[in-house]
């Protein structure tokens, strides 16, 4: 869990392990970054981290399509919800690690859980912005006059890849899927009085070594018919980094679905609650709980315990 300047309360009213009452600006639901490495939940393998599960499993965790990810030790999904009363940074994030404290870029996309009215976001530049255009208006307000901003509903999805300026605006809570990074480079921070006990300095020169000037606008995405494992879906998002769906289980319905032994998954429940079972044992997930399914998992069963919406995420 983590707090910040922007954070807002509507986390601590969803989530059951975080103390009523609370300010939260992130809680990361799955990470095997450094930062904030996040721990089994339930089960025999409580408390291991991702770490020690890549350590322990390697390729059977994974998928043989990430043998890479063995190697360097570190899982290259994050998976994190943010809660925003107030304007975030406006920022751009680097495509590429730095190979020394990050091994990977920082692409992402967003599913809006819930927006006040008349929320927005930041995403992307005016149609026509030039990198001279952004250089003259330096790390200011004057900065604003060049950015797009959207209108947000419950519901959206947004794509914010690597080299694309954005920032989330107040009365918004998403659901977000990103690369492991925890590098942000700071553009413009709303002209926020200096904090001594929490620094939030500028990177300019930074943002605009990665700034992508032509990179498209999503806004929102418009999903795809799909399917997922025989369920009607929608594809939200299909990129190098992840790929993302989302389908509904009706209550009491039930489906088993076959492992990928290329590949690792993950189920996030937005709406309702599931039970999932498979050899090595079962668990109900709740609003916004996550599970984890191994490459090596042969099969698995989902049943709606309650109407629910969820999302599927899996590395290509």
């Amino acid at each position: 869990m983590r707090d910040a300047v922007w954070g807002g309360h509507r986390l601590a009213e969803r989530l059951p392990w975080v103390p009523a009452g609370s300010r939260l600006a992130e809680a990361w639901l799955v990470s095997g970054h450094p930062t904030a490495e996040t721990p089994v939940a339930h089960g025999p393998l409580a408390g291991w981290r991702l770490s020690r599960l890549i350590r322990e499993f390697g390729i059977d965790l994974v998928g043989t399509r990430h043998a890479d990810t063995v190697t360097h030790g570190r899982f290259p999904i994050l998976l994190k919800l943010l809660d925003v009363d107030e304007w975030l940074s406006v920022q751009v994030h680097p495509a590429q690690g730095d190979g020394r404290s990050e091994t990977f870029g920082k692409t992402e996309m967003w599913i809006i859980l819930a927006a006040e009215p008349d929320a927005e976001l930041i995403l992307g530049l005016k149609p026509g912005t030039t990198l001279e255009d952004i250089q003259q208006a330096g790390p200011s307000r004057n900065l604003t006059h060049w950015l797009q901003r959207h209108q947000v509903h419950a519901g959206d999805t947004f794509f914010v890849p690597a080299g694309q300026v954005h920032a989330l605006g107040p009365g918004i809570t998403v659901l977000e899927v990103q690369e492991t990074s925890d590098t942000t480079w700071r553009m413009y921070d709303w002209d926020r009085p200096p904090r001594l006990e929490q620094p939030r300095p500028l990177h300019w020169h930074e943002s605009l070594a990665c700034l992508d000037t032509g990179a498209p606008v999503s806004n929102p995405v418009v999903p795809r018919p799909a399917t997922w494992q025989g369920l009607a879906a929608s594809r939200l998002i299909t990129c190098p980094q992840f790929a993302t769906d989302l389908a509904t289980v009706a209550t009491g319905e039930t489906m088993v679905g076959e492992g990928d032994p290329a590949t690792c998954r993950f189920v996030v429940v937005l709406e309702g609650s599931l039970g999932i079972a498979a050899a090595g044992g079962s668990a109900e997930l709740g609003p916004l709980d996550c599970c984890l399914l191994p490459a090596a998992l042969e099969s698995f069963t989902i049943t709606g315990l309650e109407h629910s919406r969820a999302a599927w995420v899996h590395l290509p």
